[in-house]
């Protein structure tokens, strides 16, 4: 007997082991009684994944078998359900069994690798790494975030503009839009990188991004051979890094960016910032201190202590800034899809929820404030309809069986994996009612919530592994929606085609992205919707007796960018304010001695504020938008009073900014300047000024008005309730009810306003 023969009878002999194992695997529902497809010995249930998504391929199954059914991927076992006893008992209830996630091919090595992020972790591990990364989600740092995110919205907003314009339907293709946004936003609060990726469509971080998430999209054949021979894991991961020698690997471009970021600010202590990554450097300096107790004590009790407040490694904090990189700007983005594509196919959803930001967030106030969000409930309802109609992270609700149990009779053996079917559950129509494939933002009301199954509804996860950048996206999510949808109306595009086909990748996203056409709405946010918002401040002066409305400037020629379609909104806005300047003149000509009709004198207050407020429009009229602002902002609140010129000889102020100076002529003495309302400053002093308002307000978005509370709500009457004389009563009430005529008390008027309307209207 030669060689070769005792060769081939060792590999038939080889095969039949193998074959009759990968058998008696399979054969592991049909011993449990759960129905099923039935397995290849080879690929399992894999090559029907083929064709079809694997969410689609599940709501066959579902249809076929029902609620809970298994099939294999290669030889390990996996039991879908859309049972939401059965998924509250394996995501919650009993999570101490299944905290473990499934495990992708090629990935990391849980059980070996050092350097795992938190999804993959498991056990003790998971959760000290929950526990570092758990506070810089919260909302106190959350808060501190939201300026950066307002500043890449802000930004987002030109883009959007210019894009529009640049076609003929003003149609946009928003899904690589808003990773562009998302990945902007993303790298600024997470680890302070500045890379402009709105403004700049080629930018490295983009373009890798792009890379690792497409990769996700397809099944190579090492992927093929993880998922076939799982047991080899560790071979498959040492081959999936050499290839990076052979081809170029997105990945690891991304991660020697992370490090450098990292080794840079371990060594610069003075930078810091409230990120994610300062988190995890704070955490391991606060853990530094445990060394030398692990050294000394050698209890089990000091040694578990010492195991679990474990420093972060370099490498550990690379891993997860990627993850939290990735995860962000994919499903932020993609959500952020599918919620306009929503909004442009439903017209009344979208007309509600503007409505509900203006009343909230009126218009003249580009800076939204976190603790703002909170009052926007029906905004809330769209993103939860969204995500229950698109769960596009379904691919990851899946758990590992840890220890063996039982679940409502089911024996569930240790190693097989829960997939939580959520596609199948957030259409059921026993939570959803008849109609789920519509979208209703109001299934979310709080009294059909109650009725409902907590498992029906959980886009994010659910129980101690859910998302830990949950808050963090869903304050992205509102902040976009409140900004763009004041500024923009959606509607379907041309190129559009229906029903959208969806793939699956990291997220499930449209194939060929996703467009719609952005109308730009008369009330947009430009600089020249930033004058006539200004303009408003000077209607409260009127009110107050300054009488300088003729100086306002013509809607006609702040409007001159805004786009045609805008026409009937700019009209509704020249109708307002003629309703205004009607009211005023019946309240002129019917109160006598009226705060309204006292000429101002040269020593008023009121007259410094008014110069103010003019210089500030002036600064609008020409660019200067960030400067404007600033100064009608002080203006108006009082905080600054600058020299007055209405009046031949300018007058000091004792609250005169200390940047004015005054103007003199050769011979010492001050020049006098003609009755107008124009310069209110000498014109050597601008550029001090505009250095002076730098400085001191740099840090600020020049829109935000956080001290003009009161004139927003005063502005949101006129706006936004169409009973005139409802409004028209409360602000001849608020003129009764001042005290006097003085300044102090004349400046109180706006707020006097708003007061009684929201008494009255509140009932």
């Amino acid at each position: 007997m030669d060689v070769s023969t005792v060769l081939y009878g060792v590999a038939l002999v080889l095969l039949g082991i193998f074959y009759w194992c990968r058998r008696k695997q399979m054969r592991v529902f049909k011993e449990m009684g759960i129905p099923g497809p039935e397995p290849n010995f080879l690929f399992g249930n894999m090559l029907a994944f083929r064709t079809k998504p694997m969410f689609r391929k599940y709501q066959e199954w579902r249809e076929e078998f029902g609620e809970t059914y298994g099939y294999f991927e290669g030889p390990t076992p996996v039991i879908v359900t859309s049972d939401v006893h059965l998924i509250q008992e394996v995501f919650i209830k009993q999570f101490n069994k299944f905290h473990a996630r499934k495990l992708w091919p090629v990935q990391v090595d849980p059980d070996r690798d050092e350097d795992v992020h938190m999804f993959f972790a498991r056990g003790k591990r998971w959760k000290r790494l929950r526990n570092v990364v758990n506070p810089a989600f919260s909302a106190a740092k959350i808060r501190q975030m939201a300026p950066t995110v307002n500043d890449s919205i802000n930004q987002l907003l030109d883009v959007i503009r210019d894009g529009a314009k640049a076609t003929s339907d003003r149609s946009i293709e928003v899904l690589n839009l808003f990773r562009r946004l998302t990945l902007d936003s993303i790298l600024r609060c997470e680890v302070g990188l500045d890379h402009s990726s709105l403004r700049n469509p080629d930018d490295l971080f983009l373009k890798h991004c792009k890379g690792v998430i497409e990769d996700t999209t397809k099944m190579p054949w090492l992927y093929l051979l993880g998922f076939l021979f799982p047991t080899l894991h560790s071979v498959w991961i040492t081959v999936y890094r050499s290839l990076h020698y052979i081809k170029f690997n997105p990945v690891y471009w991304l991660e020697d960016r992370m490090r450098e970021v990292i080794v840079m600010r371990r060594e610069n202590q003075e930078s810091r910032r409230p990120d994610l990554v300062q988190q995890m450097l704070d955490a391991r300096f606060q853990a530094d201190s445990f060394k030398d107790i692990e050294k000394e004590h050698t209890t089990s009790r000091d040694c578990s202590r010492g195991n679990t407040l474990r420093s972060m490694t370099n490498e550990e904090i690379v891993s997860h800034a990627l993850l939290f990189l990735l995860a962000g700007y994919e499903t932020t983005s993609t959500t952020l899809t599918y919620i306009f594509h929503e909004l442009s196919q439903n017209p009344h959803v979208q007309q509600t929820l503007r409505r509900e930001i203006m009343s909230v967030l009126p218009r003249g106030y580009c800076e939204i404030a976190y603790d703002d969000l909170k009052k926007l409930t029906y905004l809330d309802y769209v993103i939860w309809e969204a995500l229950r109609k698109y769960p596009l992270a379904s691919s990851v609700t899946a758990r590992q069986c840890v220890h063996a149990c039982n679940i409502n009779g089911l024996d569930i053996p240790e190693g097989m994996l829960i997939h939580a079917n959520l596609w199948d559950v957030q259409y059921d129509p026993k939570h959803w009612g008849d109609n789920p494939h519509e979208f209703d933002p109001l299934r979310f009301l709080p009294e059909t919530r109650r009725t409902r199954h907590p498992a029906a509804w959980m886009p994010f996860g659910a129980g101690p592994r859910s998302c830990a950048g949950l808050r963090f996206a869903l304050v992205q999510l509102k902040m976009v929606l409140a900004k763009v949808l004041r500024d923009f109306d959606f509607q379907p595009s041309k190129k559009l085609t229906l029903p959208l086909k969806l793939v699956e990748g990291a997220t499930i996203m449209p194939e060929d992205g996703l467009s719609v056409s952005a109308l730009r709405r008369a009330s947009a946010m430009s600089e020249q919707g930033c004058m006539r918002r200004m303009s408003s401040v000077l209607t409260i002066s009127d009110m107050a007796g300054l009488n300088v409305g003729s100086r306002r400037p013509s809607l006609a020629a702040t409007e001159s960018d805004v786009d045609n379609e805008s026409n009937a909104s700019e009209g509704e806005e020249m109708d307002m304010d003629a309703s205004w300047k009607s009211y005023l003149a019946r309240r002129r000509s019917s109160r006598r001695n009226s705060i309204l009709d006292d000429e101002p004198t040269q020593e008023s207050i009121l007259d410094i504020r008014r110069a103010s407020i003019t210089k500030g429009i002036e600064m609008l009229q020409v660019k200067s938008i960030h400067k404007g602002i600033n100064l009608m902002r002080r203006a108006s609140c009082g905080t600054v009073l600058e020299k007055s010129a209405a009046f031949g000889k300018r007058q000091p102020s004792p609250k005169v900014s200390p940047i004015i100076q005054h103007k003199k002529d050769e011979s010492g003495t001050e020049e006098e300047q003609p009755a107008s309302m124009t310069p209110c400053y000498p014109e050597d002093t601008s550029a001090t000024i505009a250095s002076y308002l730098r400085s001191k307000y740099g840090k600020r978005r020049a829109s935000a008005l956080p001290d003009l509370e009161s004139v927003k709500e005063f502005n949101t009457l006129t706006e936004f309730n169409p009973r005139q004389e409802f409004v028209q009563d409360c602000c001849d009430q608020a003129v009764d009810t001042l005290p006097s005529k003085s300044s102090e008390d004349t400046s109180k008027l706006p707020e006097l306003c708003a007061r009684l309307y929201k008494r009255r209207a509140s009932g």
